[in-house]
């Protein structure tokens, strides 16, 4: 009898460390898959942020290109000083005016 209550003691022991050891794997795994669900929820706002950064610098030179078109066909101004009035514009170097985006 002690010898089979020893065996049990240890496979008893066994089993425990087994449980732990799977729970411990389990943990891991989640581990890595939060960080990598963490890591890829980050690139995707990344790309989001580069997107709109993108939509939003062409957004600003289609108003720019207007601005300067306009400025051209109101009087006899080059590109050249167009572009310049535009960038004084935009820089807010014009007192009482502003280029609305």
């Amino acid at each position: 009898h002690h010898q089979q209550r020893q065996q049990g003691v240890l496979l008893a022991a066994e089993v425990e460390q087994a449980r732990k050891d799977a729970l411990e794997r389990l943990i891991e795994v989640k581990r890595q898959g939060d960080e990598r669900r963490e890591r890829e929820e980050r690139e995707a706002a990344e790309r989001a942020e580069q997107e709109r950064r993108e939509r939003s610098r062409k957004h600003r030179q289609a108003v720019m290109t207007a601005v300067k078109k306009a400025i051209m066909a109101a009087g006899p101004i080059d590109e050249a000083q167009a572009v310049n009035i535009v960038k004084a514009l935009v820089g807010d170097k014009v007192p009482h005016t502003k280029v609305a985006f």
